[in-house]
């Protein structure tokens, strides 16, 4: 089983990268974790935060190579790029700025695809879902070209 997810993510993360970061579980046992990621595009508007005249986004394509509870929203809020609206992992600062500027209290997290093997005709399969009316409507405000 393969999986792709698309987010928005803030402040501008590297071209590529692997997070290897354990993660507890509900049990609250540390078990491994990994994900790749790749940006796909940068984004700098003016929307002025504490520090800062302008915020800066990254649309990524994130492929978890393990299945963790949370997993992606806790491996980008470990490299200080949490995903636009999650709660708790998130920013509370941008979620509030995003929610009283724009109406935004969705996260930014997509699920893009899912690939398997047909357990019959062991042909691949894979299902892709286009981003949700509120992703678009962010991605739009962020000047980002959804794939």
């Amino acid at each position: 089983m393969e999986k792709t997810y698309l987010a928005i993510l803030i402040g501008y993360t590297a071209d590529k990268g692997t997070i290897h970061y354990a993660i507890k579980n509900d049990k609250d046992v540390l078990q491994e974790a990994l994900t790749n990621y790749k940006t796909l595009q940068k984004a700098e508007i003016l929307l002025k935060n504490a520090t800062h005249p302008t915020s800066r986004y990254s649309l990524i394509l994130a492929e978890p190579e393990t299945g963790r509870m949370h997993q992606l929203r806790k491996h980008f809020a470990h490299i200080l790029h949490p995903i636009l609206g999650d709660r708790p992992y998130g920013c509370n600062k941008q979620n509030k700025l995003w929610l009283e500027t724009y109406g935004m209290n969705t996260m930014m997290l997509h699920a893009y695809t899912l690939s398997f093997l047909h357990p019959v005709t062991k042909e691949t399969i894979t299902i892709t879902s286009p981003p949700s009316p509120e992703f678009r409507r962010v991605a739009d405000i962020l000047g980002f070209i959804l794939p």
